[in-house]
């Protein structure tokens, strides 16, 4: 609870799978509101198990678009925000959320990217998230062959970024 994370990795790795099992964890009264252009998440499962999600529907001229529709789940409050995929716009909304708009609040979503280095690269350069900004994410979830991979802790001082491990998966097991 009060976690912001992402899930990374490649095409096909698994992000929105294990992006899917992680709304499971959250507690059962905490509600969820989901982001996606793409309707992937776990919305009838969750909502049939007496969870309180919804899912603001973003993409192929939808309204609102995803920034909106993060700045409109902000304003809802409560609960967690999460975003299917960042991959646009709606990263510096995503961010914001992480900064100040959702303290105490769980954000998630899910993004490209090989390794936390790469996350971080995508997120500054390609994103233009401030460097500042994305030291507001709290863990980084890499997945590769739907199987977790490296799970680190982002620690942001004096505007820089590194990278504390929590697990790495060695081996075949």
């Amino acid at each position: 609870r009060g976690v912001t994370g992402l899930v990374a990795g490649g095409r096909g790795a698994g992000k929105t799978t294990a992006l899917g099992s992680l709304l499971w964890e959250l507690p059962p009264a905490a509600r969820a509101l989901l982001i996606e252009d793409t309707p992937e998440l776990p919305v009838a499962a969750l909502a049939s198990a007496d969870r309180d999600v919804q899912r603001l529907r973003v993409g192929d001229d939808a309204e609102p678009t995803p920034s909106e529709a993060v700045r409109t789940a902000l304003r809802l409050g409560g609960g967690a925000l999460v975003v299917g995929e960042v991959r646009g716009e709606e990263a510096a909304a995503v961010y914001e959320a992480m900064r100040v708009g959702a303290t105490g609040e769980t954000v998630l979503g899910t993004i490209h990217g090989a390794d936390p280095t790469a996350v971080r690269e995508r997120v500054v350069t390609d994103l233009g998230v401030a460097p500042a900004s994305f030291a507001a994410t709290d863990l980084l979830v890499v997945m590769a062959n739907h199987r977790v991979e490296t799970i680190v802790e982002v620690i942001g001082r004096a505007g820089e970024v590194s990278f504390d491990a929590v697990f790495e998966r060695t081996g075949e097991g």
